[in-house]
């Protein structure tokens, strides 16, 4: 016979004081002994019964079963519903777009001059390097970033011709001791999943660089946006 393949979960808060607790159908039986209670459980239409568990007053089944839609428990029908299907991961690429190209927003920063914060000199022209980021199963109501100053903050030491620049304090109190890399997000047309995010080179990259410092802005910007829209 073809059975269709339904994986129930019925959680029923129980007293464990109760003694005996009858889940009647015609069907299959089992008997679970527990310390504390004893239950004699039938469910209908069931070929097998896949886990039953007793814990903390709660009675969990997971049924293996062709069209099972209820079960009583001393007098009382529950709906059986399925266990429900786990929300897709939310997820975050980051991949390299190029150099002095990206979303328009991000390019108005090349021309210059910046002082940088960590050699305290000017810089009179940088490079752009930028890189796509693509965000799914998110509901990205604005463009990400909000603590992409702390989340870039460890790569500073690590890429010397970076420019950088202070991370700044709540409003009002001006500019902290910590110092970060100089960034620059956009959205392409106005998607907000899929977002041009920009640093700023004093010196070129080599491709070595380019490579690990995508793989860092993957480990440290990832995160930072999901904790971001969570």
């Amino acid at each position: 016979m073809n059975r269709k393949l339904v994986i129930t979960v019925i959680s029923l808060a129980l007293i464990i004081s109760v003694g005996v607790v009858y889940a009647q159908e015609n069907g299959y039986l089992i008997n679970i002994i527990n310390s504390n209670a004893n239950i004699n459980t039938i469910i209908s239409n069931s070929s097998v019964i896949e886990n039953v568990t007793l814990s903390n007053g709660t009675l969990n089944l997971q049924i293996n079963a062709d069209n099972i839609s209820t079960v009583t428990i001393n007098g009382i029908n529950y709906t059986a519903q399925p266990s429900p299907s786990a929300s897709p991961a939310s997820a975050v690429t980051i991949t390299y777009y190029g150099m002095n190209v990206g979303a328009a927003g991000v390019l108005g920063f090349i021309s210059g001059p910046y002082l940088d914060a960590v050699s305290n000199q000017t810089v009179s022209s940088v490079t752009c390097y930028t890189w796509n980021i693509t965000i799914t199963n998110l509901t990205p109501t604005s463009l990400p970033g909000g603590n992409f100053d702390q989340a870039l903050e460890p790569l500073v030491a690590k890429y010397p011709n970076l420019l950088t620049q202070y991370i700044p304090n709540a409003p009002g109190q001006g500019l902290s001791d910590n110092l970060t890399l100089m960034w620059c997000c956009g959205s392409f047309n106005g998607n907000l999943a899929k977002c041009c995010f920009a640093l700023y080179a004093k010196s070129p990259l080599s491709s070595d660089q380019i490579n690990m410092l995508t793989q860092d802005l993957t480990s440290q910007l990832t995160p930072a946006i999901i904790g971001w829209y969570s």
